[in-house]
């Protein structure tokens, strides 16, 4: 089978998925590998929120943040999805998030460009800065990773009475730009 579709459609979770359900389960180097990558998905989408509650603000929606997070807005708005996600990122991260004009601003997601996990990931960035957490399956699935190059996975399926067997071969062909 070919993965094919637009980029962020959903081949590369339909595949890991696949490996999960049939082929080998996801060690802890994997797991960790993907760490860098929820802190970047959850910085990248916190800061679209912040630029876009000001833009969309500006236009005469209600998405201006209360006064007193106009600071913290202004500091994530600024912040690149390279930096390391840290304890203070985390809890300016979490005064925006309990704003109500934050979530106001994630009513117009469809004017915007913003990971879908955002809601996700924003419930349980509260352990992704701690240098201990190990990511889980379910974080691996809600976050987002360009693919590059060819990914691939081969499992066995048996029949329910173990007469015959497939073998399937999954290919996700990444490099979108």
């Amino acid at each position: 089978l070919l993965l094919l579709g637009a980029g962020e459609s959903g081949k590369s979770t339909l595949l890991k998925q696949m490996r999960m359900l049939h082929g080998r389960q996801f060690d802890q180097s994997e797991l960790l590998a993907a760490k860098p990558h929820l802190t970047q998905n959850v910085i990248e989408a916190m800061r679209t929120l912040a630029i876009y509650s000001d833009i969309l603000g500006d236009q005469g929606k209600d998405t201006k943040v209360l006064e007193e997070n106009k600071e913290i807005r202004d500091r994530v708005a600024r912040m690149s999805d390279k930096q390391k996600f840290t304890k203070e990122h985390y809890e300016d991260f979490a005064k925006l998030w309990a704003d109500p004009h934050i979530k106001k601003t994630l009513e117009y997601r469809n004017q915007f460009q913003l990971i879908d996990t955002a809601e996700y990931l924003f419930d349980n960035m509260h352990a992704y800065f701690k240098d201990e957490y190990i990511p889980t399956f379910t974080d691996l699935i809600h976050s987002r990773q360009r693919t590059t190059g060819v990914n691939k996975i081969k499992f066995i399926l048996q029949d329910k009475q173990g007469a015959y067997e497939e073998i399937y071969e999954i290919f996700d062909v990444g490099g979108q730009k």
